[in-house]
């Protein structure tokens, strides 16, 4: 009985190093884990802004959205507006600012497009035009579903005036119609992600620039 007894309190001995070294290791992980979180971590603003530098040179850029100075309270408050009808994924409007002053007839859009796989782009619109997109997030498959987002599937809509054009669908063969574009083989759900943000951009510029009610 008392080899046995040895042998209990040696195995629970045993047992209680073990969880006090995992313990010890999962303390140490945990810390280093939050030290590089800590130091990699960025904010929702932070990686807008690296994105946008990405996308469009330009010193800084004002967020309408959170844009103080009272000559922007009325983008303000079509946006707020705008956004509340739209859903949950809210649209940004951008300003790029060069040499302390905004840049004249230039906005960026960040839009959200529903779908199977969704997206969010950054449009840059010149003179009520698109001259270019870029995507800022997706839920697309890499390599495939993707493929939407390549230059001939978007070149498409450069060139657009959002005042003028009609929203957009997408089709499986090109169209002679002006607001139905080809979408990606293989990338059909994309592809419709895609109009949509693009369709949601056009009508937040129309708002904005037409006081059109949506």
């Amino acid at each position: 009985m008392s080899d046995k007894n040895t042998e209990l309190k040696s195995n629970l001995k045993d047992i209680f190093k073990t969880v006090i070294v995992l313990v010890i290791i999962a303390c140490i992980s945990g810390g280093l884990l939050g030290a590089i979180n800590a130091v990699t971590y960025m904010t929702e603003d932070e990686i807008l802004a690296q994105k946008m530098g990405k996308v469009y040179k330009a010193d800084s850029f004002i967020n309408v959205v959170n844009a103080i100075d009272e000559q922007y309270a009325d983008m303000k408050a079509v946006v707020s507006e705008f956004n509340k009808k739209e859903g949950a994924n809210k649209s940004l409007v951008l300003l790029p600012v060069k040499n302390d002053a905004v840049e004249e007839d230039t906005v960026i859009y960040r839009t959200y497009g529903a779908g199977d796989y969704d997206c969010t782009l950054l449009i840059v619109v010149k003179q009520n035009k698109i001259d270019s997109v870029a995507v800022y997030s997706s839920s697309a498959t890499p390599g495939i579903g993707d493929k939407a987002y390549a230059d001939k599937f978007i070149n498409q809509f450069k060139g657009i005036d959002l005042l003028t054009a009609k929203e957009f669908n997408v089709s499986k063969k090109p169209s002679k119609v002006d607001n139905v574009v080809a979408q990606v083989a293989g990338a059909t759900k994309s592809s419709t992600a895609v109009k949509n943000a693009i369709n949601t951009a056009m009508r937040l510029h129309k708002q904005l620039f037409l006081k059109e009610v949506a």
